[in-house]
């Protein structure tokens, strides 16, 4: 992907705006490097004011059907990655959600501009080991996929200093994977840049993801582009909860004490189901036919045993142990928000010259930098009616988951996993330890 450093030359066609849904997932990237050129005529001009341009995907590569194959691999190389970064991140006494989809998404943005060490350490933590000529087609593959769902859109984009001069091929692979224009602001005015950014993922995540820039962040001179990735998904039960059966009961916190909160009862239903010693575990479709929610119900005092035992292989275990039960299901109602730091994370999981000062991000600009933050904030509500999620990961980069009646009382804490269920892809990961709590960080 190396080439001529170059200028881009051409103005971006607007983008229909599509209605939205309920998942979010909003993934950033700030490359901060120094010294901007002088703005140009024939550079890409945009207003970068609306997030009507979320859904543009005008210059995605149409997925041929070896990349569509390979699709595959790149699914499982996510979901490896989601339980790796739940396992790094996730806090072993509180509410927890993130989107593992979407961090991927955005560190595979920042991977294409990255070189020699700094490209190596992404492949191994984000468990890529296709060939660079079909690694691109097949995450691009699978967006598409993942885009053909009813209830889920998902986008990306370049936020790019104006007057800045970026290398052409990393420009045009974003393009091709994710369908990601270039969109220009003045990052010189960094408090109304910032704005713009923050009006675009508040409208993309239906106001649930407030912020992704901070107005008060990096210095301003040093900021030179933003990716930023956002999937989006209002999922409705199959057969959703009557409200009439919701009501206030017990659930018992890993302290032993017991809290009351809206606990959904389900009349008996036919679900996918399993259970072993350590754990239940059952699948709730939604509407669309794709999209599942797993719960898995650790057995009394096995709630941290059973999340450090999470994993590809487990989860395999797990569904392939699955059988049709008529399940009365009980499920609390819950909603809740986490903030997670990710960069010892990622640090711990091997992505490490990244962060240092021999990063190499020479495939999105001659001038050096490296990765001075990774976050994330998530959202998550699930109700009677369904489920909805929203998320935003920002790496900010520095210059220098014989049928007879089984009850499930879901009154303990739990795990869960928002999964589509024709690519596998782990979209949203958490846990509940307290449904009461509504808002923690």
């Amino acid at each position: 992907m190396g080439g001529l450093l170059t200028k881009i030359g051409k103005t971006l066609a607007g983008c229909v705006p599509t209605a939205l849904s309920a998942v979010v997932l909003m993934a950033a990237l700030l490359v901060a490097l120094a010294g901007c050129g002088a703005p140009s005529d024939n550079q890409l001009q945009t207003s970068a004011k609306s997030a009507s341009a979320v859904l543009s995907g005008q210059h995605r590569a149409k997925p041929t059907s070896e990349a569509k194959g390979d699709a595959a691999a790149v699914a499982a190389s996510s979901n490896a990655f989601a339980f790796d970064l739940f396992g790094a991140i996730r806090p072993e006494e509180r509410n927890f959600v993130c989107s593992p989809y979407g961090v991927s998404v955005v560190l595979s943005m920042a991977m294409a501009g990255a070189r020699g060490v700094t490209q190596q350490e992404f492949a191994q933590v984000l468990h890529l080991d296709l060939p660079e000529g079909t690694l691109f087609p097949a995450l691009g593959a699978l967006d598409v996929s993942l885009a053909g769902i009813k209830d889920l859109t998902s986008a990306s984009s370049l936020w790019g200093q104006t007057g800045q001069p970026y290398e052409q091929s990393f420009v045009d692979l974003l393009g091709r994977t994710y369908g990601a224009p270039l969109r220009l602001v003045d990052f010189g005015d960094y408090r109304a840049a910032a704005e713009s950014i923050n009006q675009w993922v508040s409208e993309a995540t239906n106001g649930r993801i407030q912020r992704s820039a901070d107005p008060n962040g990096p210095r301003p001179d040093t900021i030179v582009l933003m990716l930023t990735n956002a999937v989006y998904m209002k999922a409705k039960w199959e057969k959703p909860f009557l409200h009439a059966q919701t009501s206030n009961s017990d659930f018992r916190l890993l302290s032993g004490a017991a809290v009351q909160g809206p606990i959904m009862n389900q009349l008996p239903e036919d679900l996918n189901y399993m259970s072993d010693s350590t754990l239940q575990a059952a699948e709730l479709p939604y509407a669309d036919g794709r999209l599942s929610f797993l719960v898995i119900l650790p057995a009394e005092g096995q709630f941290v045993e059973v999340g450090r035992e999470l994993s590809p292989q487990r989860l395999e275990q797990v569904l392939s142990a699955m059988e049709t039960r008529t399940v009365a299901l009980a499920l609390p109602r819950f909603t809740f928000s986490s903030s997670s730091d990710l960069v010892d994370a990622l640090q711990r999981l091997g992505l490490k010259a990244a962060f240092s000062s021999g990063a190499d991000f020479s495939g999105m600009s001659t001038v050096r930098s490296q990765i001075s933050g990774v976050a994330e904030e998530a959202f998550v509500l699930v109700d009677e009616a369904g489920t909805e999620a929203a998320a935003g990961a920002t790496i900010t980069m520095s210059a220098g988951v014989p049928p007879d009646e089984v009850f499930m009382a879901v009154d303990r804490p739990f795990y869960y996993l928002i999964r589509d269920k024709q690519t596998g892809v782990i979209l949203f990961m958490g846990q509940v330890t307290d449904p009461s709590g509504e808002e923690q960080s």
